[in-house]
């Protein structure tokens, strides 16, 4: 499973909730309604696996419950019947915040107000999920570390972000219980180091001082172009075709970008000090190829 979030956005707790739907999405693939849902449908009363965190293990516990024949709504007018809870304690996942009856009925003491108990709840939640096989893990590809330190923000929430990135990283890889995580970071020279600066375990943990950093380097001509965009089209092309049972041919695709649309997706917004790079051209050509589904309507 997947998740692209930019970094300048500066909010953990928006990572955690992108990160949810996401999962909601990579369930759904497997015929699942949601995460929650699934994750419930599985559990075996009395048993919740390696949840330790109480409000998600007495909330999981009232979701069970509520599944099994013959539950009855308790609140005075039944209101909160099987699927009303689901949908309470969706929404307490990510940080919603309930009335004092939702609470009461959810059996949580109170809101995930801050995006270190989010990301305990979550993370709960996920080894919980990997446990009954819906995912093995999850790919984070944080982009535009960058963005972070000049987006304006104060340093101390740019280093609380940083923070509970930190903490998520560490605990997807918990002693008792966990997930998979690779965390895949996106950011230019500058923000690299400003990174190793504000918080150096953290640049530690992204891989920026070990052998597995990768510097993009400029696009030296056409023909180098033409050999990155092509890998970028027979991958869109394989999802295509697998997605829709198509067939459509390494050729058509490619026919999708001329020469001059390579200049342009490489050249067209270029200058003075800019450097060519990949980045650049990936954006460029979907610049292009939206135009062109544009006019083909």
């Amino acid at each position: 499973m997947s998740v692209e979030f930019l970094a300048g956005t500066s909010s953990a707790a928006n990572l955690v909730r992108e990160i949810f739907r996401a999962a909601d999405e990579h369930v759904r693939e497997l015929g699942e309604q949601d995460l929650l849902s699934a994750v419930v449908s599985r559990i075996k009363p009395g048993e919740v696996g390696p949840v330790r965190q109480t409000d998600l293990k007495n909330a999981l516990s009232t979701l069970v419950r509520s599944q099994q024949q013959g539950f009855r709504a308790e609140d005075m007018h039944q209101r909160f019947t099987a699927e009303v809870l689901l949908d309470v304690c969706r929404r307490w996942i990510v940080g919603e915040t309930l009335s004092q009856t939702e609470k009461r009925y959810l059996r949580v003491s109170g809101r995930l107000a801050t995006a270190s108990l989010m990301i305990r709840v979550m993370t709960e939640l996920f080894a919980l999920a990997r446990q009954q096989g819906f995912f093995k893990g999850v790919m984070l590809c944080l982009d535009e570390v960058e963005a972070l330190f000049f987006s304006g923000v104060s340093a101390s929430r740019i280093q609380a972000f940083l923070q509970d990135l930190r903490y998520l990283f560490d605990e997807a890889h918990g002693q008792h219980s966990g997930y998979s995580l690779l965390v895949v970071a996106g950011s230019t020279s500058r923000g690299a180091q400003d990174l190793r600066e504000y918080n150096y375990p953290l640049f530690q943990r992204l891989g920026f001082d070990t052998e597995t950093r990768i510097q993009l380097h400029e696009v030296k001509d056409l023909d180098e172009a033409r050999s990155f965009a092509e890998v970028y089209i027979e991958f869109e092309r394989q999802r295509y075709n697998t997605e829709k049972k198509s067939q459509v041919s390494a050729e058509r695709a490619r026919s999708l970008i001329t020469d001059d649309d390579l200049k342009s997706a490489l050249l067209g917004d270029l200058k003075s000090g800019d450097t060519r790079n990949q980045a650049r051209l990936l954006e460029g050509l979907h610049r292009i190829i939206e135009a062109k589904k544009a006019a083909a309507k």
